[in-house]
């Protein structure tokens, strides 16, 4: 299911899924924390964006652990440099795969029920609003730093990929 489509690797297709949508859904998550007055508009957007993020990271690692397996069948092509730069990229594509998992989860939990885009409710007694607030900024910042994480880890898995692919050639 993961390995070939119409005779292509499913892992070439899906990565360039996961290498748009994964910085646009983390820039998407940042605005939403930083910017409440963006929520509004960003609230769909942003999980729509997450998901996306969440299965194809989850469908290219799969598909890549495919490829793998086809492309590295003997020990000598395991040792071999392109071996290695294959087996690096595909760890990173195991850690881009967990943390867009991840991701995906942090942001649908955030941007749904801990700071969802309502009016601001005026009749709130000081210490509730002062809760609520801390609450918003921890729930704003584990959203911002899964936003970091997920554009990190797309551009380490990318390089990694460029790596293996275009070592050889040149």
């Amino acid at each position: 299911m993961f390995d070939q489509v119409l005779g292509l690797p499913v892992q070439a297709l899906v990565t360039h899924l996961v290498v748009v949508l994964g910085p646009l859904a983390a820039l998407a998550a940042i605005g939403y924390a930083a910017r409440p007055a963006w929520r509004y508009a960003l609230t769909w957007p942003t999980v729509a964006l997450a998901v996306s993020t969440g299965v194809t990271s989850f469908v290219a690692a799969q598909s890549g652990q495919a490829l793998e397996q086809r492309l590295l069948t003997t020990q000598a092509a395991l040792a071999s440099r392109a071996g290695r730069l294959i087996v690096a990229h595909a760890s990173a594509g195991t850690r881009m795969r967990l943390i867009g998992l991840i991701f995906m989860v942090v942001t649908v939990v955030i941007v749904l029920w801990v700071l969802p885009a309502t009016p601001r409710q005026r009749n709130v007694t000081d210490p509730v609003r002062r809760q609520r607030r801390s609450i918003a900024l921890l729930a704003a910042g584990v959203l911002v730093v899964a936003g970091l994480g997920v554009l990190v880890q797309v551009t380490v898995t990318g390089h990694s990929g460029a790596r293996a692919v275009w070592s050889g050639i040149g």
